[in-house]
């Protein structure tokens, strides 16, 4: 190390010249109290270097004065300070960051609403908010009326039926009430296709049991199979069979409409849609999924349930019955229009059952029954289901309420 140039005179000259710094503390003493105060609060793991180093810095400043210039000293002094004013400023900062946590503790220790649990933290554990039913109810309609709209997804692939609960303004027929609230569907927040309101003219005669849809001769309904294929699903799927057995088609006024592969078409029969098997399908960034229909009609209920045990990929279908059904399910008996489903000895159903249940119960009523039991079933309840009860069924599948224009809950 390179020998200082300055006598030993002029260091003790330029030590007088620094602020005088004392302390009248024994080394004892100054090594009870941080004791006491790291006893009170650990410095996070990043914040140790920077103190050591300022305390470093210090030292070597005390102890070597002899050992560099004027120059280095008084950078070196600069540089503890700027070093005990960082972790200064590092240890208020992490005061602050506690206090902020202590309040967001606070906030979940007395908050009702489960959202405050956070997903990482130690009262995961807690209770939390169950999955709701999707479908419709007995007890939700109070008043509602209820109408069905099948809605297709992005692609087109399937109809997606969506039971509709609205008022009525005052002395409407279901139809005018069917034409209204078409308009006020909001598809794209759901997670479908912008496809309501149709671009045509409505009738209905109630007599025949007719329903006359007149389109304007630029209508779209017609360009491609997909186009023509969802236009006459979803007519077909929207319009209940109890009112409707008969569409007929005009294009401004003219007989008939004309759909690409098709070719001319002037009336659509109405049947009555039974006996399908019910899958999920989920829109992009949904968590719950919307219980849908296949196209595919079976002969019995057994079959309808074991196809519910695998994806259709080909339709963005997903399963709707847990791979450990087809194990658990010992077999299915009816009587006086009660599916009884009856469960293996010590089965358990999983905790996410409750969509897998409604899914089951609409199968059932598109297979004419009127309720459903399950025998053996553990958990003793599913969301707001009683399974030692026999449970009544749905009135119809994924359901959405409607206040005037605006969907309730916006």
């Amino acid at each position: 190390m390179k020998k200082s140039d300055l006598s030993e005179k002029q260091i003790e000259n330029l030590l007088r010249d620094l602020p005088k710094v004392t302390d009248k503390r024994s080394p004892e003493e100054i090594y009870q109290n941080l004791s006491v105060k790291r006893t009170r609060k650990r410095l996070p793991g990043w914040l140790v270097p920077s103190v050591a180093a300022s305390a470093a810095l210090i030292l070597l400043l005390i102890l070597s004065p002899s050992l560099s210039g004027w120059q280095n000293s008084a950078s070196n002094s600069e540089k503890a300070e700027s070093g005990a004013e960082l972790a200064k400023t590092e240890m208020k900062e992490e005061s602050q960051d506690a206090g902020d946590s202590v309040s967001r503790n606070n906030q979940m220790k007395f908050s009702n609403d489960d959202s405050a649990v956070e997903p990482n933290s130690e009262m995961q554990d807690g209770p939390l908010e169950q999955d709701q039913p999707t479908a419709v109810y007995s007890e939700d309609i109070n008043g509602y009326n209820v109408l069905t709209y099948a809605i297709p997804e992005p692609n087109a692939q399937i109809a997606v039926p969506i039971t509709v609960l609205v008022h009525s303004k005052g002395g409407e027929t279901w139809f005018e009430l069917f034409e209204q609230t078409m308009k006020t569907l909001q598809e794209e927040k759901w997670g479908l296709a912008d496809y309501f309101p149709l671009n045509a003219q409505l009738s209905y005669i109630e007599e025949t049991e007719e329903v006359h849809v007149d389109v304007p001769a630029d209508h779209q309904y017609g360009s491609g199979s997909a186009s023509e294929t969802a236009f006459e699903r979803i007519l077909a799927q929207s319009l209940p069979y109890e009112r409707v057995k008969k569409i007929n088609f005009s294009t401004e006024g003219q007989k008939g409409i004309e759909l690409g592969n098709t070719g001319n078409v002037t009336e659509l029969q109405i049947k009555d849609r039974k006996r399908h098997a019910y899958y999920f399908y989920y829109p992009e960034g949904n968590a719950n999924p919307y219980i849908v229909p296949a196209e595919e009609s079976y002969d019995t209920v057994a079959e309808a349930l074991q196809q519910m045990l695998k994806d259709r990929k080909e339709l963005g279908l997903k399963a709707s019955l847990p791979e450990q059904f087809r194990d658990d399910l010992v077999s299915l008996s009816h009587d006086e229009k009660v599916l009884l489903i009856k469960l293996a000895d010590g089965s358990r159903l999983p905790g996410d059952f409750l969509h897998s249940l409604e899914a089951i119960m609409l199968t059932a009523k598109n297979f004419g029954f009127e309720a459903v039991r399950l025998e053996n079933a553990a958990p003793d309840s599913i969301g707001p289901f009683d399974l030692s009860e026999v449970l009544p069924l749905p009135v119809g599948p994924n359901k959405k309420i409607i206040e005037g224009e605006k969907e309730v809950g916006e």
